[in-house]
């Protein structure tokens, strides 16, 4: 590293210890954004907010009592992880969970029991029969949060506004969620926070293979300083990923075994570049319901930038949009043949074998225009609901209350500070590069509902971001009277309990 790059990034380690993280990915006025202050996770603000974290109190009475009653949690199969665990083992986040199992429990008087039901289909399907069968013998549903809300519809949730001990402002369930999906400002069945370490894990991000930068373009850390003066864009990406293409078996063909510079597929993957160059499919109106607005010049413009970067990119591996071309993909980073690829913070553990230095970075803005980064939470985040058959919702509610203030004063932070920034990081900007991540989660009311709007998370990446894509305007007209009705279904159900 040279001396003065050296000295940009330790003045900025230095600031990162005090500096407060990037605000949002838009104006805090737009209720699809979130700030730093609402993540649900852990952001580097100054050492005194950091050292009060672990005290900071919730508003639950202190002489609660349910008289060692069992609070039963459906999850999908490994999930439970992330609420029970069965006694310390040494290793972080179980002993976390441990530990704060044994504290809520002690303090409610109450058992936890997080039962594992399979797939994500199948501990959704199982919840459904439950709740509509008016059966008690599971009280909170943590689903994929893309059925969670997907079963909104389907009457099997409890309204969280209708509960007092659920604190909507707490630092501990994520603001943006609750902005995005309050209709009419008093209806949520759907929350996401610091109760889980899904949500973290959950964000998506640029895995960077610095080796492959080091060898074919210069330091990679200098793209470190790009994203802090957020000149991280898709052009950037294009640029410089257009520097990268080895034959390295020589045969004069671009094929898998080459070195490149940037892989995709046109499929779900992509979702994650899409809210990253700011398209926006829904935004609240001044009455507080969602309407659509994706049919605009930017949307066109976005669409195009990224088509681009898959399309028009010499250094740039595309695969099939299917599982298959996903795998390929992963390989590809895994073996060190991609720089650039999509992939979720938690995935960051999964490459520690790897013997070239990796690093995660936020999606590329569309233009510098675009001001502030957006970063996505996938759909295989948890989604926590309490089921309209629980026999007992002030009991469910102040327990999930309480593992969530306590996953804030506990888990979030060794998972965040411990696991993720000096674990699994490779040096110490991935840690300042997980507080952009997290400074500017998105949501978005129609994204969210992707089960209702037939998975609208892949309206561009399978059919805009294909090769023989047929563009928006056309691709458009095809779903936009579909999606407004679905949309207006979804605001008389809000409204009125009826589709």
């Amino acid at each position: 590293m040279n001396i003065s790059h050296s000295r940009v990034i330790a003045a900025l380690l230095a600031l990162m210890l005090t500096a407060t993280v990037f605000a949002s990915c838009s104006d805090a006025k737009d209720p699809s954004v979130q700030t730093k202050a609402g993540t649900g996770s852990v952001t580097q603000t100054d050492t005194t907010e950091e050292m009060s974290r672990e005290n900071t109190p919730d508003k639950l009475p202190d002489d609660i009592d349910f008289g060692g009653e069992t609070v039963v949690i459906y999850t999908r199969d490994t999930f439970s992880k992330y609420f029970t665990a069965e006694d310390i083992t040494e290793e972080i986040m179980n002993d976390a969970v441990y530990n704060r199992q044994l504290k809520v429990e002690e303090r409610l008087k109450v058992k936890i029991n997080a039962v594992e039901c399979g797939g994500a289909a199948d501990v959704a399907s199982k919840v459904k029969t439950i709740a509509q069968s008016n059966s008690d013998e599971c009280d909170i549903a943590a689903l994929r949060n893309y059925e969670s809300y997907g079963l909104i519809t389907d009457k099997v949730f409890y309204n969280y506004y209708e509960n007092e001990y659920i604190d909507f402002s707490a630092p501990w369930w994520s603001q943006a969620l609750i902005n995005a999906s309050t209709i009419g400002k008093d209806r949520v069945y759907v929350l996401m926070g610091d109760i889980d370490a899904s949500f973290i894990a959950a964000m998506q991000s640029v895995f960077f293979n610095k080796g492959i930068y080091e060898k074919y373009i210069g330091n990679p850390n200098e793209l470190y300083q790009t994203v802090i003066d957020r000149k991280w864009t898709v052009d950037k990406l294009i640029e410089l990923s257009k520097r990268v293409h080895d034959d390295v078996n020589g045969n004069g063909i671009q094929d898998k075994d080459d070195i490149y510079g940037y892989g995709a597929s046109p499929c779900a993957n992509q979702a994650a570049s899409v809210s990253g160059v700011k398209i926006i499919f829904s935004s609240f109106n001044a009455d507080g319901y969602p309407e659509m607005v994706f049919n605009n010049s930017h949307t066109v413009d976005a669409i195009a930038k990224l088509y681009s970067a898959m399309w028009n990119n010499e250094g740039a591996y595309i695969t099939a949009g299917s599982q298959d071309g996903l795998n390929e993909l992963t390989d590809k980073f895994k073996n060190e043949t991609l720089m650039f690829y999509n992939l979720s913070v938690g995935s960051l553990g999964a490459y520690r074998e790897m013997n070239t230095d990796y690093t995660v970075l936020p999606m590329p803005m569309l233009d510098e225009d675009q001001g502030e980064y957006c970063t996505e939470v996938s759909t295989g985040a948890d989604g926590i609901s309490v089921l309209i058959s629980c026999p007992d919702y002030d009991r469910a509610c102040i327990t999930l209350e309480a593992l969530a203030a306590e996953g804030y004063r506990s888990i979030t932070y060794k998972y965040y500070e411990t696991a993720l920034k000096k674990t699994y990081a490779r040096d110490d900007m991935v840690a300042h590069m997980l507080d952009i991540l997290s400074g500017t989660v998105y949501f978005d009311f129609m994204f969210l509902h992707g089960m209702q709007f037939s998975n609208i998370g892949n309206f561009i990446p399978t059919l805009l971001l294909k090769k023989d894509a047929a563009g928006f305007a056309s691709e458009y007209d095809k779903i936009k009277d579909v999606y407004q009705k679905t949309l207006d279904n979804l605001l008389k159900f809000y409204q009125t309990g009826e589709e």
